[in-house]
């Protein structure tokens, strides 16, 4: 029976990030093809933008090295000097990067949604030596790996300047969030006097934190006119003293501060809105609005990666009356919001369910076994 070791960052009792949802989907399927274990990173070793700068000792991958894995796999790029000195303790292992993003350009998008947009073309300048460092970053823990694995056909495009011509990489789909697979499916309607529309994600996230206010200053305000009595939805995790002053002064804004069952929020609420301009990411709020039956109006951007088609899966808006028109259209025919909550459904339960990351995993070991 082969042995895995799952290496992560931040250790979680129940997976609520996409980071954690993709760490426990992962862990589920290797446990059925082998014994696993899951080792959190000791934190002391972690710097969010500068990699791991603390020297290491034997008490941070003693207990690794002991377990005796034949696979090692590693959430995040960063740690690539921790996985550098286990390599030379376990020589016979497959070390299998697992890239929940490229974390270099990640970075590079998240850091230009921090300046104002005059700033914007000089960033590269301002950033500079911490974009290299990332990009490093990634270089290094490729150089060390077997294999890498990515979440889509995207951002295995993405990785290949940091990849050499030999090496392995398999798409590992991000799954459908646990919750999905208990929640009753959604009976969408519309009452078209009163919409009800949501935003969920982690409200930490400078993208995510934009898009809230683009959607409440240039998109909620034309839906009001039409709709006075329509409602607009935030929820999610860590909202700052200023988001949330920002909110409460616009009428018809609903906040929800760390919500601690999402199920419920998709039960109350008409159309999911995602007006994301920039930044990474992992899509898990677009998929778990899919699973469970709940329309989405969103850019291209919010469902990178995702191989969706517009006005099938989902309905594309990219300003703000385009988000308005989009709206009209769903509360205007049963027939149209019906069939797309049906695909999009479909869609879900063929590239996302349990039983495709499963054999996407399974298939990702067998090949790096001669990697």
């Amino acid at each position: 029976m082969s042995k895995f070791a799952q290496l992560i960052v931040f250790d979680y009792t129940h997976p609520v990030s996409g980071a954690d949802l993709r760490n426990e989907a992962i862990l589920q399927s290797l446990n059925q093809l082998g014994e696993v274990r899951q080792f959190q990173t000791p934190p002391e070793l972690y710097r969010p933008a500068n990699g791991i700068i603390s020297s290491l000792n034997d008490s941070h991958f003693n207990p690794i090295v002991k377990f005796q894995p034949d696979y090692v796999i590693v959430e995040d790029v960063r740690l690539h000097s921790l996985v550098r000195e286990l390599r030379k303790e376990l020589p016979s292992a497959v070390f299998i990067a697992d890239f929940h993003n490229i974390e270099s350009l990640r970075l590079r998008e998240d850091d230009r949604s921090r300046l104002p947009w005059f700033l914007k073309l000089t960033a590269p300048l301002i950033f500079a030596r911490k974009w290299r460092s990332a990009h490093d970053d990634d270089i290094k823990m490729v150089s060390l790996c077997n294999a890498v694995w990515v979440c889509s056909k995207t951002d295995a495009a993405r990785a290949k300047p940091f990849l050499s011509k030999d090496k392995l990489v398999m798409i590992v789909p991000n799954p459908i969030p646990i919750w999905c697979k208990n929640h009753q499916s959604m009976r969408p309607k519309f009452n078209s006097l009163s919409f009800r529309i949501l935003y969920v994600g982690h409200l930490g996230y400078r993208p995510n934190k934009n898009a809230v206010r683009y959607l409440a200053t240039k998109v909620f305000p034309r839906i009001k006119k039409i709709n006075p009595t329509s409602t607009l939805v935030v929820a999610g995790r860590s909202p700052n003293r200023r988001l949330k002053q920002f909110l409460v002064r616009i009428s018809g804004i609903e906040l929800i501060a760390n919500p601690s069952i999402v199920s419920e929020i998709y039960n109350h609420v008409d159309v999911a809105m995602l007006p994301i301009t920039e930044g990474g990411g992992s899509r898990i709020k677009v998929l778990e609005a899919m699973a469970i039956g709940c329309p989405i109006i969103a850019t291209n951007k919010a469902v990178e990666g995702l191989d969706l088609t517009p006005g099938v899966h989902f309905l594309l808006a990219e300003t703000p009356t385009e988000f308005v028109n989009q709206l009209q259209s769903l509360s205007a025919s049963q027939a149209i919001l019906e069939n797309l909550c049906l695909a999009a459904q479909k869609f879900v339960s063929e590239n996302h369910s349990g039983a495709v990351i499963n054999r996407s995993v399974a298939l990702a070991i067998a090949k790096s076994e001669n990697s």
